[in-house]
């Protein structure tokens, strides 16, 4: 397993899947990948990466009860080198933020959890940055919105390296564990499944990577990540003891159970 999620084994393709005229191709991998996210604490950090996770998230969301201080984001950064990646989660700040955040902690991936515009990703694509971009999907109509958003990102050159999609809590930005809506989840597991691509080679178009989360604990994620097909789980509160304090046996729980055959 190479720390920046790419693995070298068979499995590579891509799905697509079309809604009311627009189309979203979501690019799929095999093993499956596990970030853990919401971590605080240096120690949790050692612990979820020697558990096995391959991305571990950094929340810089001051709202979240897993809010880091930037200033404390380096130390943590420096307990998982060589074992995972960091990823700086962030809620609807300016690029040149992000940016300076993510520089100061060590971090080479922002994941961008509000509302920003494609062209966000774009301009943090072309400072260097690997980009995640957080749907969260209530309904059927958001599904329709994150296709338009992907169709404006292709055009502008904003497309992100992988596109989460979460829950829709009012008034959340994530990390509720509550599960995505059953019409959601129809939409991602029913969609056209093209045949892969040759063992070892990438789709021959580049398609933004699938990453599921929403209320996913040790006991669904091998059912959910079976009908869905992602390409990475991400899980916070089904891991966890209390906000931001991750359970050592529920990690290792959730890393097994996502990893079943």
């Amino acid at each position: 397993m190479i720390a920046d999620g790419r693995c070298p084994t068979p499995g590579l393709g891509h799905r697509r899947f079309s809604d009311r005229g627009l189309t979203i191709s979501l690019f799929i991998q095999s093993p499956l990948l596990v970030k853990i996210c919401g971590v605080t604490t240096t120690d949790d950090a050692r612990m979820v990466a020697e558990a096995g996770a391959d991305w571990i998230g950094v929340n810089f969301h001051p709202a979240s009860k897993r809010f880091v201080p930037p200033e404390l984001a380096p130390e943590l950064v420096a307990a998982i080198a060589g074992l995972a990646e960091p990823v700086g989660l962030f809620v609807d700040r300016p690029v040149a933020e992000v940016a300076e955040t993510l520089d100061r902690a060590g971090i080479r991936i922002a994941q961008l959890h509000g509302d920003e515009p494609a062209e966000d990703v774009r301009d943090l694509r072309l400072l260097g940055y690997r980009v995640v971009r957080a749907f969260r999907l209530g309904g059927r109509d958001a599904v329709d919105r994150m296709a338009a958003w992907l169709r404006h990102a292709s055009r502008i050159g904003g497309e992100p390296e992988a596109v989460l999609v979460d829950a829709f809590v009012p008034g959340q930005a994530g990390g509720t564990g509550h599960a995505i809506a059953g019409e959601v989840l129809d939409a991602l597991a029913d969609r056209p499944r093209p045949a892969p691509a040759r063992s070892g080679h990438p789709p021959a178009d580049p398609a933004p990577k699938l990453i599921l989360a929403g209320g996913l604990t040790p006991a669904n994620v091998a059912d959910l990540a079976a009908r869905i097909g992602p390409w990475m789980v991400d899980v916070a509160s089904g891991v966890e003891s209390s906000p931001g304090l991750k359970d050592p046996a529920k990690v290792a729980a959730f890393v097994r159970a996502a990893r079943s055959p």
